[in-house]
């Protein structure tokens, strides 16, 4: 790099090695300002957003994170933080909610620094800043303090973490071609392979200084978040009282996502990159010496990109360099880092090469091991299962005494089990029990042993193993992840729901940050469910998880089952934006079965909402679009569910054209082969109502015998879950009522006896019992029999007035016919107080009383006061009648009636008055009548008054004939 300028012709050029010298030296000069340069570009993205009760700021980009957040007076927080994208500055100062109301951004802070200013809307708005790290994040919480404040438990202080100074090993660079005794090149290296001292790959937790105090030797520290009111996760947990059965029935049903088993890193390749060798080259007036010297320096300062494109240069000049060892190490360390950072392709082949080259070119070198290594766990990490195992083999072979063996072996174990060659994985852990027994890798591999048991999917091994390497270790449990969680996804596996339920709940409760926490916290909220616990705890469990990790897939899934349970009180707006949060979640999430899921959530969801025709829709379209998937037929069973369930609906509204029309579109495609009993059945109520009763009774007939068959049995538990099961009894209730309509009464007699005396009708099924009763009783000739079943159901009835009173109106018709007037009146009343009693807003009412019971209950009770000489009273019935429902039904004979008894009454004005409301309606001709015999009244009434005028005329008259 001292070389003089050659001079050629009329310009001065340097030499190749001068042009790249110098370009490289400017390159180191101009670094400081280019740092400082890089450093003032807005690299940090943040988005803010209100959430649940807090105000949520979360900041990206970067992975160091430099900043200050303190409070300024009592309503304003600020933070110091590096420079920040336009787009989110944007979006920051636009926010404002009920904790922040302004936020102002300040860009010439201290040290190029943004300072950003919250303007809070309370004085008690508090803030809390954490820091994440995969990914690295920096978030900012804003929250109203609760009172007291001063009584919360505050955090644990976690004492610094102590780090061990690395001793140093010297390893020899190539041998010099000269005789030189001095070693004027050599590598100062970290140490290459692991020392005894290393843990186990899982023991990957932050250490604690012994408290000093005598008192607190039994202190048990938690780390992460956990609830201080609740720190055993009590509020999880399930008594055996608790649990329903039909609940895990109904679970048969449903589809649960298979969560990822818990892998512990096997991987060393970041600690070993962390640990690469401190390369020095000794200085020598030479110009491959100054050359490589450069190299090393660019390799220092991680200026990449030149020190690869001058380590090119330097390769194609000094192809034999005695300094070729170490520029190899240091070219493959940094395609290996650019590999890690971007994850391209040709930059993992390129490290690969050169550490391909390194272990098979320098045999004898002190840095072969750790090489060896490097490459081993990259193509771990790259995936290539197959290539790793032998790489590793290879490494047994070649260091069979190396500490690292067991490490080595771990990764063999984990290949094998990528490859399916389970008990080829176990013989490399039980050989490490062999070779390493009492040590922290036979304890590790005790707890790995496990792993390969789940991965083969021997759930019951992996449990047996699992628990035996707890009760043998029972220490190592709060050391090791995989052994609670795996053996609670085992036992979920396997159904063994309760013992899934408490391994769970001790999973978060040691490891209450663990990645794999939002999948247990959300698999904890589906087995509460599973077991039938109250749905605001499984709620609860879905939004803990959420709310923990809220970008984790396994929160994911829970934010699904949520939006999907609440869908039933969604605006069409919320639904909408619901859907599109499922259908992008099905895009997004990796989990295996996500489609099939997201699908069954959101058809679940309208199903709540009673949207079943939409529901069956989406269901058919996955079936038709994916007829090879897995669960199948539960996807086959839920559209059937939302076919009977849409039945029912039509059918219990009366529009039973639309049910048979309906029923007609799935009778040969999703219909076909089912042995539903809900289905027939609703089928038959339309034909019963419909008038059909011959084709009802039919129907009625063949779904009594099949839901006969089963009575008892573990299929009628399950249909009773999975159906709108009718019962024995109202198939033998709605059999007797269509014969009754059909008018075989001898039959409906024989159909109510079958019914039993301890049936199991609803109230309202009850009530249809004693009516269909009574009405065979007066068909038979035995009114005082039918007066005497519906007495006594009136007298003893506890239930909803409103479901008695088309028996209290059968009393009052039949009281009426049997010439007792006075008990008509009184039943027809208890209808109508009954009605008067009921909420006004509709819907409230859950069996409102039908308005032609009510109608005829208002002519019964005028009817009744009639024949009590009570006429007044029954015309003010009668108007009450009319007032409320003249305009929805045909009363024009009731009209007629009310001004009869007023004509009859002498108040001539008032019948009129009342049938001239008939004048030119359907009932015309009633008025015609009416008003005729007003007219007659009135002519009588006239001629009345002209005899009485002449009374000696008429006296005269009788004189003169008798002469």
């Amino acid at each position: 790099m001292d070389e003089e300028p050659v001079l050629t012709g009329r310009r001065s050029t340097w030499t190749k090695i001068g042009i790249v010298a110098a370009f490289v030296a400017a390159a180191l000069v101009a670094y400081p300002a280019n740092v400082a340069a890089e450093a003032g570009k807005p690299v940090v993205q943040a988005d803010i957003s209100h959430l649940g009760d807090t105000a949520h700021l979360e900041f990206k980009g970067l992975k160091n994170w430099r900043y200050e957040l303190q409070k300024d007076g009592s309503k304003k927080i600020v933070l110091s933080i590096p420079p920040i994208d336009q787009v989110s500055l944007t979006r920051m100062q636009g926010f404002h909610d009920s904790l922040v109301h302004g936020v102002q951004v300040n860009k010439h802070g201290n040290d190029g620094n943004y300072q950003i200013t919250f303007e809070l809307a309370q004085q008690d708005v508090e803030s809390f800043d954490y820091l994440t790290d995969d990914p690295s994040r920096l978030i900012v919480d804003f929250y109203r303090r609760t009172e007291p404040e001063a009584k919360k438990p505050q955090p644990t202080a976690v004492a610094p973490v102590k780090v061990q100074p690395k001793a140093k090993v010297k390893a020899k660079a190539a041998e010099k071609d000269d005789d030189e005794d001095d070693e004027d090149y050599v590598a100062a290296a970290k140490p290459a392979v692991a020392q005894p001292t290393r843990k186990p790959a899982g023991d990957e937790f932050l250490s604690v200084d012994a408290p000093k105090s005598a008192k607190n030797e039994n202190m048990n520290l938690k780390f992460g978040i956990f609830d201080g009111g609740d720190d055993n996760y009590d509020r999880f947990r399930i008594k055996d009282y608790e649990v329903r059965e039909e609940a895990i029935i109904q679970s048969r049903q449903n589809i649960y996502l298979p969560f990822p088993m818990l892998k512990m890193q096997v991987s060393q390749l970041g600690k070993l990159m962390e640990e690469q060798p401190e390369y020095v080259i000794r200085a020598k007036d030479s110009r491959e010496n100054k050359e490589a010297r450069l190299l090393l320096t660019l390799f220092d300062r991680k200026r990449y990109a030149v020190f690869l494109k001058t380590y090119d240069y330097f390769m194609g000049r000094y192809r034999e360099s005695e300094y070729a060892e170490i520029l190899k190490c240091l070219a493959a360390h940094v395609h290996l880092v650019r590999w890690k950072e971007a994850g391209k392709a040709p930059e993992f082949e390129d490290a690969r090469a050169l550490y391909s080259e390194l272990v098979q070119k320098y045999p004898e070198s002190p840095l072969r091991e750790h090489n060896y290594l490097i490459l081993g766990f990259a193509l771990m990490e790259r995936g290539e299962a197959l290539a790793t195992l032998q790489t590793f083999q290879g490494f047994i072979r070649t260091y069979p005494t190396s500490p690292e063996i067991p490490l080595v072996r771990s990764a063999a174990a984990e290949a094998f089990m990528i490859l399916r060659k389970y008990d080829e994985a176990a013989s490399e852990y039980a050989q490490i029990l062999k070779d390493f027994p009492k040590t922290p890798y036979a304890q590790e591999a005790r707890y790995r042993m496990g792993d390969v048991a789940f991965a083969k999917g021997d759930y019951s091994e992996a449990i047996r193993t699992y628990e035996a390497a707890i009760k043998d270790l029972p220490a190592q449990e709060k050391v090791f992840p995989n052994a609670g969680f795996n053996m609670a996804e085992a036992r979920f596996q396997q159904k063994d729901f309760k013992k899934s339920l408490n391994n769970f709940i001790q999973f978060v409760n040691l490891f209450p940050t663990h990645d794999h926490g939002g999948y247990a916290l959300t698999r904890i909220g589906e087995l509460l469910g599973v077991l039938g616990a109250d749905q605001r705890r499984v709620m609860g469990a879905f939004l803990e998880s959420y709310f923990r990790f809220p970008n984790h897939p396994g929160a994911k899934v829970a934010r699904i089952r949520m939006l999907s349970q609440q869908m039933k009180g969604m605006k069409p707006k919320e639904l909408k934006k619901a859907l599109e949060e499922i259908q992008d979640a099905s895009v997004k999430l990796d989990l295996r079965g996500i489609k099939q899921f997201t699908t069954l959530m959101a058809a679940e969801g309208l199903t709540h909402r009673g949207e079943y025709k939409t529901a069956i829709e989406n269901l058919v379209g996955y079936y038709q679009k994916n007829p090879t998937s897995a669960n199948l037929d539960t996807i086959k069973s839920r559209i059937r569910r939302n076919i009977a369930s849409e039945l029912k609906e039509e059918v219990d509204r009366g529009e039973v054209m639309k049910a048979l029309e309906f029923y007609s579109q799935y009778q040969n495609t999703w219909l076909k082969n089912s042995d539903r009993i809900d289905v027939p059945f609703y089928l038959a109520g339309a034909y019963e109502r419909a008038g059909a009763f011959s084709e009802a009774e039919s129907i009625y007939h063949d779904t009594l015998r099949q839901r006969q068959a089963i009575a008892g049995t573990e299929a009628e538990k399950e249909k009773k879950v999975e159906e709108h099961l009718p019962s024995v009894a109202s198939l033998n209730l709605r059999l007797a009522s269509t014969l009754a309509q059909d008018r075989n009464y001898i039959d409906a007699y024989q159909q109510l006896k079958a019914i039993g005396p301890a049936s199991t009708l609803s109230p309202a099924e009850t009530v249809e019992r004693v009516q269909l009763s009574a009405l065979i009783s007066e068909q038979r000739n035995e009114p005082a029999r039918a007066r005497e079943a519906l007495s006594e159901l009136a007298e003893k009835w506890q239930g909803d007035p409103n479901l008695l009173a088309p028996v209290e109106l059968h009393l009052a018709q039949a009281y009426l016919k049997l010439g007792d007037p006075k008990h008509a009146e009184a039943h027809a009343e208890k209808v109508l107080q009954a009605a008067a009693a009921a909420p006004s807003t509709e819907g409230e009412v859950e069996n409102p009383i039908a308005e032609k019971v009510l109608s005829d209950a208002y002519q019964v009770k005028a009817q009744a006061q009639v024949e009590q000489k009570k006429e007044m009273a029954a015309v003010e019935t009668y108007q009450k009648l009319l007032d409320r429902f003249e305009d929805k039904m045909a009363l024009g004979s009731v009209r007629y009636k009310v001004g009869q008894i007023l004509f009859d009454r002498g108040d001539l004005k008032g019948a009129h008055d009342v049938w001239q409301r008939l004048e030119g309606s359907k009932n015309d001709l009633l008025w015609k009548v009416g008003k005729e015999k007003l007219d007659q009244s009135q002519w009588q009434a006239d001629y009345n008054k002209y005899i009485k005028r002449i009374p000696a005329m008429v006296h005269s008259g009788r004189k003169e004939s008798k002469q």
